[in-house]
Formats: C-alpha cells, sequence, structure tokens
C-alpha cells in the first residue's frame, strides 16, 4: 500500500493552496501538517533543522523522500498520479511542456509582484496606481488564452496558479477588477466548478484558511474578501 502523503505548510493560503487544490483534484491521499505564525517556533527551531536538504515551506514527503520549493513539489505530486499527466503537458502538444513551464514563469511574476503589494504599508493609498502596472501582462495572458476555458485547451498547473493571483488582485480592489480584468471572472468560476475542487471548497478545512498572507505582517487582510468569496459555494 502506497505510504501517504505528508504536505507541509503554514495556516495561510499563500503559495501553499495551489497546492492543496492540486492534492484534492488528483485524488492525492495526503495530510496537511500545518505551522502557525503565532506558534513560529515548531517550523524555525524544530522542523526546519531536521528536514534536509533545503528546508523550506511547502515541501511534500513521501515515505522517507523530502521534497521542498513550491514548483518542484507541484510536479512531484503530478507525476506521483499518472492519470493527471496532462497537467503539466504531457501526452499532448510536442511543445506543451516547455510552454507551460513558460507561462508559469510569467504568473510567478504577476504572483510576487501583487504579494509584495499586500507587505506595502501605503498600499491602500497607491492601489490605483501602482495595480494597473500589472495589466500589460494580465492582457497577455487573456490574449493567450483566448476563447479557451484554461490558458491552454485542457487544465494545467499554471491553472491552479493563475486563479489564486486573481483572487489576490480582486482583494486588493474589486472595482479595478471588474472594470479591467472582468474576463476572467467565468475563468475563476470554472475552475472552482471542477470536480473535487467544487467540493473541497464546501469544507471546513478549506475554510479555515481565511488569510492570503500573515496578518501579523500585511497591511492588508483577505478574511473579509474571502468570505464573500466563498459564500457563493455553500
Amino acid at each position: 500500500m502506497a505510504s501517504k502523503l505528508v504536505y507541509g505548510y503554514w495556516n495561510t493560503r499563500g503559495r501553499g493552496q495551489q497546492i492543496r487544490f492540486l492534492l484534492e483534484y488528483v485524488e492525492a491521499s495526503y495530510e496537511e501538517k500545518i505551522y502557525h505564525f503565532n506558534n513560529p517556533d515548531e517550523w524555525f527551531q524544530k522542523d526546519k533543522k531536521t528536514l534536509k536538504p533545503f528546508p523550506n515551506l511547502p515541501y511534500i514527503i513521501d515515505g522517507d523522500f523530502y521534497l521542498s520549493e513550491h514548483d518542484s513539489v507541484i510536479k512531484y505530486i503530478v507525476k506521483k498520479h499518472p492519470k493527471y499527466q496532462e497537467l503539466i503537458g504531457v501526452g499532448k502538444g510536442p511543445n506543451d511542456e516547455f510552454v507551460i513551464d513558460q507561462l508559469i514563469s510569467v504568473i510567478n511574476d504577476l504572483r510576487q509582484t501583487i504579494r509584495d503589494f499586500y507587505f506595502n504599508p501605503k498600499i491602500l493609498e497607491i492601489r490605483k496606481d501602482v495595480l494597473p502596472n500589472t495589466h500589460p501582462k494580465f492582457n497577455q495572458l487573456i490574449e493567450f488564452k483566448g476563447k479557451n476555458t484554461f490558458l491552454l485547451p485542457y487544465l494545467t498547473i499554471a491553472d491552479f496558479k493563475l486563479v489564486e493571483v486573481l483572487l489576490y488582485y480582486k482583494c486588493l480592489d474589486e472595482e479595478l477588477f471588474n472594470t479591467h480584468l472582468s474576463v476572467f471572472e467565468p475563468y475563476i468560476q470554472s475552475f472552482y466548478s471542477l470536480p473535487r475542487i467544487s467540493e473541497y471548497v464546501k469544507t471546513d478545512t478549506y475554510r479555515s484558511y481565511s488569510e492570503f498572507f500573515p496578518i501579523q505582517k500585511t497591511t492588508v487582510t483577505g478574511q473579509e474578501f474571502l468570505e464573500k468569496f466563498n459564500k457563493q459555494f455553500v
């Protein structure tokens, strides 16, 4: 019998939510090791010192095998579940795997930019000036997507990432989102309507992650936005 995966991350959505969605989508057998920001020593003074090499969050443990770093963990999960190989482009077009990697790089850049806004003490004053700086890349993604339901004609790991980044943006300024990026609304809904995703978002486990980032450090809280967003799935 295959061992149950152990997935470790903080008690926020952060970089962890995409992986939680992926674990649910591929029907992985797993348990979560949740670290809390109000008790950081559990990670920094305990597990970080024993997990090697490259101790970091998120991580995955599969029996005796330990792996960290977000994108590596995602690919490992997909490759461990052969039924879902097309999520990384396997068996599709000859260059699809590279295209997906390219999309991930673009989305990671967007994520880092918008994520940093949450930690900017002046973001509520300047958000209408700085958020539009991300529109050129979002518009490139819109053009790339075309009439597809997802970025490619089929679901990929890039979609798991982009959906969360769009929620980061929408939480910061829903008015700007509705004005400039509303074309992504059906895209978000299509993702949340996927089998197993639609079941997972109704669970208390999913709803327990009520912040994008640690509220001890951010200027903007995501709790009110996420409560409103999640009500549609009740």
